[in-house]
């Protein structure tokens, strides 16, 4: 199985663009991930990853731009 994780950035709360156009949903910045426990524990269940940096405040880690919760941390991303 692959999960196809969107990235959004949780700033801004909203999904971040490699073209830096809003609206155009072929550019959002997506990676596969390919043989993970989280896929086995949790089948069919949609992942993105949250990008915070040092002047991310509590507050804003709550953020994602479809309302998902956030599950894990490793340094500045969030699943």
């Amino acid at each position: 199985m692959t999960i196809q994780a969107k990235h959004f950035d949780t700033r801004l709360n909203q999904w971040i663009h490699t073209d830096g156009n809003t609206v155009n949903p072929d550019s959002l910045l997506k990676e596969e991930l390919n043989n993970t426990l989280i896929e086995h524990f949790f089948p069919g269940v949609n992942f993105s990853f949250g990008h915070m940096d040092e002047k991310s405040t509590v507050e804003q880690l709550i953020n994602h731009p479809e309302g998902h919760k956030l599950l894990l941390s490793s340094k500045t991303r969030l699943l």
